[in-house]
């Protein structure tokens, strides 16, 4: 699943602890390690979600919703965009037959991504002020000088924390690149982007729903000096943008139903995305930036019994062993409180990185990322 499913199942899960001890599921007098819990004789008003609506596969993914003539896979195939919202290349030019039904990847050709021994795991954080000024100097110019709504629009905080993260993270791996003296090669940014809204999905659907954002720039461009946000930001923001609506998304999901007839069962030599050592995420010139700031982790209700403030999470972080060569994620946005479970005071941006050793000190020295963002906790994998 994705992060919107993932944050889904979770938040039900929270929702059932906290339901379990509001009905008595704890024993009066069972210590939390916050005060004693006594159970309330009264049910929880919290609606429960219905299971069918958070497990049944949606209409829009029913059998030959996205069918599609010959004709118009013919044309849908000619679509560079629609290959890259996919992940892949667009192949040699070939008519493909349609399929007759929609083809499912076996299990056992799923495999975990490596771990290499020398990689570090690091959180970095930045507080609100530093995330305000970072988009103030990511922002274009005419985007300022603009009254319209549209120029204003050119930039988000998101683009801000992507754009940095791109460059510092592909400058921490320049020694380390295939040719890292050419201003021309090619460097990807790819984002995975939630098209519920562009399928008319529910946002509780808990399967996977995302085509990818991918944004070039040469070598060269990423790492000129300047205020390299005021470049990228609009390009970032351009990229999204065009796959979230309805018609690209759906087109892209009518062009997979005929991927495996037209790729073969060897797909890997088709994505548009370099694989990093042994055939782990892309962990050279291409970036994957995923996101998870939205998601509201830190407002599920946990109960008191996971002595936790007011029930909710202190952190969110990754389990050990989910880690791996390419990962770079902007986790929830953290709420921090005031002394003794006070309001809430300002909103944290984290972001989760894996690089080898030497590429993470590479980071962390960098003097433009530490403007913005400091270590918060690293481990080695």
């Amino acid at each position: 699943m994705d992060g919107v499913g993932a944050a889904t199942v979770v938040g039900q899960w929270a929702r059932n602890c906290f339901d379990i001890q509001q009905l008595g599921g704890l024993k009066e007098g069972v210590k939390t390690g916050i005060s004693d819990v006594v159970p309330s004789s009264k049910p929880s008003s919290r609606p429960s979600a219905s299971p069918s609506k958070t497990t049944r596969l949606p209409l829009a993914f029913a059998e030959g919703e996205f069918a599609v003539s010959g004709q118009e896979l013919d044309r849908l195939q000619k679509q560079v965009q629609l290959w890259k919202a996919l992940g892949l290349r667009k192949p040699a030019e070939a008519r493909v037959s349609l399929p007759t039904s929609l083809s499912k990847t076996p299990a056992s050709s799923i495999s975990s991504a490596p771990i290499l021994p020398d990689l570090i795991s690091t959180v970095f954080a930045a507080s609100k002020a530093a995330v305000a000024h970072l988009k103030a100097v990511s922002t274009p110019i005419h985007a300022n000088e603009s009254p319209s709504t549209s120029q204003k629009s050119l930039n988000t905080t998101f683009d801000s924390i992507a754009a940095l993260l791109w460059r510092s993270i592909i400058r921490a791996r320049l020694p380390d690149l295939d040719k890292p003296d050419d201003p021309t090669a090619i460097c990807r940014l790819r984002i995975p982007v939630s098209v519920r809204q562009a399928l008319d999905l529910p946002r509780e659907h808990t399967g996977n729903a995302f085509l990818h954002s991918v944004t070039e720039l040469p070598l060269g461009a990423l790492l000129a000096p300047g205020d390299f946000g005021r470049t990228a930001c609009p390009l970032i923001r351009s990229s999204i943008l065009a796959v979230r609506t309805p018609d690209v998304a759906r087109a892209a999901v009518a062009l997979s139903s005929a991927v495996p007839r037209l790729l073969g069962p060897d797909r890997r030599q088709h994505a548009l995305f370099a694989e990093g050592p042994e055939g782990g995420p892309p962990s050279g010139r291409d970036l994957v930036l995923s996101s998870w700031r939205d998601l509201e982790w830190y407002r599920h209700d946990w109960g008191a019994m996971f002595a936790m403030p007011e029930g909710r999470p202190e952190f969110v972080r990754m389990p050990v062993g989910a880690y791996h060569a390419g990962l770079c994620a902007i986790l929830p946005r953290r709420i921090q409180r005031g002394e003794e479970g006070g309001s809430e005071v300002e909103d944290v941006e984290e972001v989760v990185i894996s690089l080898t050793k030497q590429q993470m000190g590479r980071l962390e020295q960098d003097s433009e990322f530490g403007k913005y963002f400091q270590s918060v906790v690293s481990s080695k994998v």
